[in-house]
């Protein structure tokens, strides 16, 4: 990570379990809004950015 922090030491930053920002890296698990939020707040970048339109 470009802080250098580990899972773990973002994930007690964030507020949730590091085996939740793990699922998020493999698109294993969704994730809820708040968690997204935080996400995206910490990392400085609008949430749109990470929103895409569904191609069914």
């Amino acid at each position: 990570m470009s802080e250098g922090l580990t899972w773990a030491q973002l994930a007690v930053k964030l507020g949730c379990s590091s085996n939740q920002l793990r699922g998020l890296r493999t698109a294993r698990y969704a994730t809820n809004m708040g968690l997204a939020m935080r996400i995206t707040q910490w990392l400085r970048r609008p949430a749109a950015e990470f929103v895409y339109a569904t191609t069914r």
